[in-house]
Formats: structure tokens, sequence, C-alpha cells
């Protein structure tokens, strides 16, 4: 059994043994990489919500704006105010 260890050198396990834990390397990469995708879903669910209410935010102002502009130059009546005529 000896003649499977280079001599001077000593080695905590032999080297034809994997170190690592699991057998299947592909299995723990995949194991590995499911925690990545769930993250990465609710990080990209996170900024598709966070960009809706900002592109929300943006319309409601412009369509602030828009209304004013056209009420004031008397291209839009607004029926659904209840101002005194």
């Amino acid at each position: 059994s000896t003649a499977l260890y280079e001599p001077g050198f000593c080695y905590d396990t032999p080297p034809h043994i994997s170190s690592s834990s699991t057998p299947d390397p592909e299995l723990s990469e995949i194991l590995y990489s499911i925690p990545a995708l769930v993250f990465l879903f609710f990080f990209l669910h996170l900024v598709s919500a966070v960009m809706n209410l900002f592109l929300h935010f943006i319309c409601d102002i412009l369509n602030a704006v828009l209304r004013s502009q056209l009420m004031s130059n008397g291209l839009l009546s607004c029926r659904l105010t209840f101002a005194p005529s």
C-alpha cells in the first residue's frame, strides 16, 4: 500500500481518493445552483416590481401634467370634476 504514495510527502488522504464529500460532482453543482436560481428569481421579481412602481409614478405625474395642460388650453373638458359652472 505504500507504493501509492510518493516518498517524502505526508498525505491526509490517499491520492486516489477524492477529497470532496459528495461522490457526484454534477449533483453537487445542481444542488448548489438551486438556491442561486431561487435568489435570482426573487431578485428579478423585486427589480420588476420596483420598476413597475417607478413607471406608474412617472405615468401618474405625466398624466396629471398633460391633463392640466390640456384643460388650461381648453382642449379637454373634464366632466368628472364638480366645479360650479
